[in-house]
């Protein structure tokens, strides 16, 4: 197993000498809410972290959004006439439940 296979299951592996093009899609500000709670008296047992993340549906919206901006950018030239195919997740992801 690969680092990128440990990190991202489920993808496609890229091919060695292949070249590609990648993008993060992020919330800047989330409207989720998050929590850390001490767990023990001990200062070295770790906090117990609930990050919440995609708990607003807000949140989720706008990352839809986003994902579609990115994936007509990525259909507009130039970047278009770059780009032989979309590797990750497929074009065949199109409905707001098949994107998340």
């Amino acid at each position: 197993m690969t680092g990128y296979d440990r990190f991202m299951p489920g993808l496609a592996t890229p091919e060695p000498g292949a070249q590609y093009l990648s993008t993060s899609i992020i919330t800047l500000h989330p409207f989720n809410v998050g929590s850390v709670h001490i767990t023990s008296t001990d200062p070295n047992t770790a906090p117990a972290i609930d990050h919440n993340y995609l708990d607003n549906e807000f949140d989720i919206q706008v990352l839809i959004e986003a994902f579609r901006f990115t994936r007509t950018m990525f259909g507009t030239s130039p970047l278009k006439d770059l780009i032989e195919e979309e590797v990750s997740p497929g074009l065949n992801y199109q409905t707001d439940e098949e994107i998340t």
